[in-house]
C-alpha cells in the first residue's frame, strides 16, 4: 500500500508538467523523497521490471534451478545480505538496494558497507533504476578504490594451460584469466608479466592421492579466486610444470571489462565447493565472463564432465569474442627451439654444460655458437631444476648452476638474438575435436561370428584420435564404455568400461629421459582357460621407453614392462580363487601420416604364474582418418589367444 501510495504520488507529480519532461520530473521528485521512502520506490521499481527473475541478476548471485524446486545458489560462502538470499533472489534483491543506503561505515569498517563490497550489483541495479549515486550515504571504499588503481586494465585474457598428467588437477588442462595493463603505466610498452592473473582453484587440504580424487570428486575442497602477478603463473606453468599457454585475449569492451573487474571483486570474499568434474576452474572462469557480456551463454551449454578445453571452444564459438590468439612456450618448448638446428656435438655441450657451467668449450668454437649453447644450458637447467628453484630458492643446487653459467655469459659481453618460437597452431586447444564420442561399429571373429558395436565415453582423447588440438603423445579417457551385439547369438552384453584409462608417451632424447607410462583402472570381459567369457575387474600400470622418429616425433615406438591384475567371482585365479595378476612386456608403435590420420598398432604378453592360463597375450592394430571436428572413420584388427577379430567404426565427436 505505501508502495502504491509513493508511485501516485510520484506520477502526480511528474504530470502536473505536463508530458514533456514527465522522466525528469518523476525523477526529480524522488531526489527529493526521504531516504527510506526512496529506496522503498526503488525496491517497488525493481519487483515491478521483475529484476528478480532477470537473467543479470540471476548470474550475479548463482542462482540456478534446483533439482527440489525453486533455485539454489552455487555460492557456498558468506555472499549474501538476506537471511534467505541462497535461495530467494527477490529477498536478496531487497535487502541488497536497503543494503546500498544503510548508514555509512567508518575506521575499520569502512570496507564493509555493501556498497563497497558488491560494486557489480551495484552498477546494474543503478543502470537498471536509475540510482541517483549522491544519495548513497556510503561514499568512500579504499581497498576497492585501491584495487582497481592497481590492476590499471584496459582488456582481458583468458589463458589455457595445457594438459599436465602429472597432476590430477591438471590432466584435462586448465584456464584461467589475465587482465591487461594499460601499456601507459608500462612505459608505453605491453609488459604482460606484469599484467594480473586471476585463478580460481581447490584450497587442497590433504597429500593423500586418494584423499585428494575422492574430495575432488565429491566437491570437498573449497574454491577460491586469487589474484597474482601474471609472472607467478608463468613461472608455475611455463617454467615449473613445462605447460605451455594459449591466450585468448577477449572482446568485452570497457563497460563488461568494468563489469568483470567488480565481479571478480566481490567473488575475492567467498567461496564455492569445488567439484572436479562440474564446479571447476573453468566453469567459473566462463561465469565470469558472461557477467561482463549479459549477451552470451555459455555455461548453460556446457555438458557434464566441464573440460577446460571444451570451454576455450565455446568461447572461440561465440563470433567476435576473441580478439586475438597468442602463444607463449614452455621451458621445454624454448630449449627445442634452441637446439633443433644444432649439431650432435653442440647439443653434447648444452648437456655438458647444464651439469658443469664453468666447462671449458672448443678454443675453435665461435662466439655465435657459444653464445647459443650458454642460453640453451640455462634454459636445461630451468627444465632439470625447476621445482628446487621455485621452492628453495638461491641456496638450491639449480641456483648455484644457474648462477654460474649466467655469470660465465655475462663476461662474454654479446647480445642473444631474440628467441623465436612459432606457435604450433595445428596444436591450439580450441582447434581440437570434441570431448565426448560416440561410435557405431562391427566387424567379424573367427570364432564367434559377426557383431555389431556401441562405445561411447565422456572424455577426452586417445592416442588414435587426430592430433589437431591435442598432444600426439596422450591418452586420458574418462568412462569409456563398450556394448557389443553378437548376431549369431542375438545377444547385447557389456564388453568393457573403465573408470579412466591413461597414457602418457615421453620420447627420450638428450634433454628428456622421463619415463612413459600408462594406466587403466575398470571392468573388461575376459576369454581365456582361467576366465571363459567373464567380466572381471583390471587394473593396468606399465612404464617404460619411448623412441620418437621424424618431425615432431612423427613415428613414435615404445616397449614398457607390465603389470596387471583382475578379479571377479568367476575368475579362476591364483590357486583358485578370485585374484588374478600377469606381468610381462607391452609394446607399441604410432604413426601420424598426417595430423588427421594415424595409426596405432599394440601388443602385450603377460605370464600369469600359478594359474590355470599360463600366459595371455594380445595385439591390435588400427587406423583412424578424422573427417572434420566432428567425425571419423576407423578400421582395425585384435589377434589374441582365442581368435582374430576385425572391425570398421563410424565415430562421432560432440
Amino acid at each position: 500500500m505505501r508502495s502504491t501510495c509513493i508511485a501516485l504520488a510520484i506520477l502526480a507529480a511528474a504530470a502536473s508538467g505536463g508530458a514533456v519532461g514527465a522522466d525528469s520530473g518523476a525523477t526529480q521528485v524522488r531526489s527529493q523523497l526521504p531516504i527510506r521512502l526512496y529506496v522503498a520506490d526503488l525496491i517497488s521499481r525493481a519487483h515491478g521490471q521483475e529484476l528478480a527473475n532477470h537473467k543479470q541478476w540471476r548470474r550475479l548471485g548463482y542462482w540456478r534451478p534446483s533439482v527440489w524446486g525453486g533455485v539454489r545458489t552455487e555460492v557456498d560462502g558468506k555472499f549474501f545480505l538476506a537471511k534467505n538470499g541462497p535461495t530467494s533472489p527477490r529477498d536478496e534483491l531487497e535487502a541488497t538496494l536497503r543494503g546500498f543506503f544503510a548508514p555509512p561505515k567508518t575506521g575499520k569498517q569502512i570496507n564493509e558497507h555493501p556498497r563497497c563490497l558488491y560494486p557489480a550489483r551495484f552498477r546494474w541495479l543503478q543502470q537498471k533504476l536509475d540510482i541517483d549515486e549522491s544519495r548513497v550515504p556510503h561514499k568512500k571504499c579504499p581497498r576497492y578504490q585501491q584495487w582497481r588503481k592497481n590492476l590499471q586494465a584496459t582488456s582481458a585474457t583468458l589463458v589455457f594451460s595445457s594438459y599436465y598428467l602429472n597432476n590430477a588437477a591438471s590432466a584435462f588442462g586448465h584456464t584461467f584469466l589475465r587482465l591487461n595493463r594499460d601499456p601507459a603505466t608500462t612505459g608505453g610498452k605491453r609488459q604482460t608479466l606484469l599484467d594480473t592473473g586471476i585463478n580460481y582453484s581447490a584450497i587442497v587440504t590433504t597429500n593423500n592421492a586418494l584423499l585428494y580424487a575422492f574430495y575432488g570428486l565429491a566437491g570437498l575442497f573449497k574454491g577460491h579466486f586469487t589474484a597474482l602477478p601474471y609472472f607467478y603463473k608463468v613461472r608455475q606453468y611455463n617454467d615449473y610444470e613445462s605447460r605451455d599457454l594459449w591466450e585468448y585475449e577477449l572482446e568485452l569492451g570497457k563497460d563488461g571489462l568494468d563489469r568483470m573487474i567488480d565481479h571478480l571483486w566481490e567473488l575475492g570474499s567467498t567461496y564455492f565447493d569445488y567439484w572436479y568434474l562440474t564446479e571447476n576452474c573453468s566453469y567459473h572462469i566462463l561465469t565470469t565472463i558472461e557477467i561482463a557480456n549479459p549477451e552470451l551463454d555459455l555455461v548453460d551449454r556446457l555438458h557434464w564432465p566441464v573440460i577446460p578445453a571444451d570451454t576455450i571452444k565455446a568461447v572461440a564459438r561465440q563470433k567476435g569474442l576473441i580478439k586475438r590468439i597468442s602463444f607463449r612456450p614452455s621451458a621445454r618448448s624454448q630449449l627445442k627451439a634452441r637446439t633443433e638446428r644444432m649439431t650432435m656435438e653442440e647439443r653434447k655441450w648444452v648437456g655438458e654444460l647444464a651439469s658443469s657451467p664453468n666447462k671449458p668449450l672448443p678454443k675453435s668454437m665461435s662466439i655465435t655458437k657459444q653464445v647459443r649453447i650458454l642460453d640453451a644450458a640455462a634454459d636445461l637447467i630451468d627444465i632439470r631444476h625447476s621445482k628446487e628453484l621455485i621452492d628453495e630458492g638461491r641456496g638450491s643446487e639449480g641456483a648455484r648452476l644457474k648462477q654460474a653459467l649466467l655469470a660465465r655469459r655475462a663476461r662474454m659481453g654479446v647480445t642473444s638474438d631474440e628467441l623465436q618460437v612459432s606457435a604450433p597452431w595445428p596444436k591450439a586447444p580450441h582447434r581440437g575435436h570434441d570431448s565426448r564420442r560416440a561410435t557405431l561399429g562391427g566387424g567379424y571373429g573367427d570364432a564367434r561370428g559377426g557383431f555389431a558395436t556401441l562405445r561411447f565415453r565422456l572424455a577426452m582423447h586417445d592416442l588414435a584420435d587426430s592430433s589437431i588440438g591435442f598432444p600426439d603423445t596422450t591418452r586420458l579417457e574418462f568412462l569409456p564404455t563398450t556394448i557389443r551385439w553378437w548376431l549369431d547369438e542375438d545377444e547385447a552384453r557389456l564388453e568393457d568400461i573403465y573408470l579412466v584409462r591413461v597414457a602418457s608417451l615421453s620420447p627420450i632424447d638428450r634433454f628428456n629421459q622421463k619415463l612413459s607410462w600408462h594406466m587403466d583402472v575398470g571392468m573388461r570381459r575376459v576369454f581365456d582357460q582361467g576366465c571363459d567369457d567373464c567380466l572381471a575387474g583390471h587394473g593396468g600400470l606399465g612404464a617404460g621407453l619411448t623412441v620418437g622418429f621424424g618431425a615432431d616425433n612423427q613415428v613414435m615406438t615404445y616397449l614398457m614392462s607390465d603389470f596387471e591384475i583382475g578379479w571377479g567371482r568367476k575368475v579362476d585365479g591364483i590357486r583358485s580363487t578370485g585374484f588374478r595378476f600377469g606381468i610381462g612386456p607391452a609394446a607399441g608403435l604410432r604413426i601420424r601420416w598426417d595430423p588427421r590420420l594415424i595409426t596405432l598398432v599394440t601388443g602385450a604378453w603377460h605370464w600369469m604364474p600359478d594359474q590355470p592360463s599360463f600366459a595371455g597375450w594380445s595385439g591390435d592394430a588400427e587406423t583412424r582418418w578424422q573427417i572434420g571436428r566432428s567425425m571419423a572413420l576407423s578400421i582395425g584388427a585384435e589377434l589374441n589367444n582365442q581368435e582374430l577379430e576385425t572391425r570398421g567404426a563410424w565415430m562421432l565427436y560432440f
